[in-house]
């Protein structure tokens, strides 16, 4: 399993995966450019996006869910909590709950089918939001009723 990414957490989950043993399992990527990061998707089996701060929609999983990935997520994260259906196509975790970050990678580590069951109701979630439904939400805002900064000149 490989990590990308950095943050507040690096730290306490690299002791943690230490502390179970699974430096043979996890690789610590560190940060990548978004033209990388799709090809580390592409070899992975599950993508994990989890925040300490608020992040209000971040793309980056809608993106994995529609490569395949179950997602191990934190409900600090907007996308997360509107489209990972915890224990379904994902995890939703705390975002202070580092030890439950653990678990549940520890959770695909032991048990891989979960891997591709998840992968799949990933992927089926990501299908439901095709861009014409976003095109249809964004449409049906009446913009009318809102301040004259919103509306066209």
């Amino acid at each position: 399993m490989s990590i990308a990414g950095t943050g507040t957490k690096q730290q306490q989950l690299q002791e943690l995966v230490q502390r179970y043993g699974l430096e043979s399992n996890i690789l610590f990527l560190g940060w990548l450019e978004p033209g990388q990061m799709q090809a580390v998707m592409l070899q992975s089996d599950v993508f994990i996006h989890f925040v300490p701060s608020l992040d209000p929609f971040p793309v980056a999983v809608l993106e994995a869910m529609a490569a395949g990935l179950p997602v191990i997520g934190s409900d600090m994260a907007g996308s997360v909590v509107e489209r990972v259906k915890n224990g379904e196509n994902g995890f939703v975790i705390s975002s202070t709950d580092v030890e439950g970050l653990a678990e549940s990678i520890i959770k695909f580590i032991i048990n891989p089918s979960l891997v591709e069951n998840m992968g799949y109701a990933a992927r089926q979630t990501a299908e439901e939001w095709p861009v014409e439904r976003a095109e249809q939400v964004i449409k049906s805002i009446d913009i009318e009723t809102k301040p004259s900064i919103f509306r066209k000149p």
